[in-house]
């Protein structure tokens, strides 16, 4: 048995499942992102008095590198607010897609 097949072809579950939760999360990103960048878009053009807080938001997204985000999202955010984790804990309509997007997003590592 070669390293394909002890690591690859026999975790290929745990492979598809990781690639699903990454799907999922990358779809739910987009909208938000969509949502979020037109309603700021909107702000900054037509709502005068809110206009330097959508540009702060904007330039703030703008400058700062992805990855310096999402650490603060998944490492900071908890601490301060509770939130993430106690949103996707919380939930029981959509136990089983939380439960991996939780096992998958805060580094409970599956793979050994």
């Amino acid at each position: 048995m070669g390293n394909w097949d002890r690591l690859v072809w026999n975790q290929r579950f745990l492979l598809l499942d990781g690639l699903l939760v990454t799907v999922e999360a990358c779809a739910l990103a987009f909208l938000a992102a969509i949502v979020g960048g037109l309603a700021l878009c909107l702000v900054r053009i037509y709502v005068r008095p809110l206009r330097p807080v959508a540009i702060a938001l904007i330039e703030f997204f703008r400058a700062t590198p992805i990855f310096v985000q999402l650490m603060w999202v998944a490492y900071v955010w908890p601490e301060l607010f509770g939130w993430p984790t106690a949103l996707l804990r919380r939930s029981r309509r959509h136990r089983g897609t939380i439960r991996r997007w939780t096992d998958t997003l805060f580094a409970r590592p599956t793979f050994r």
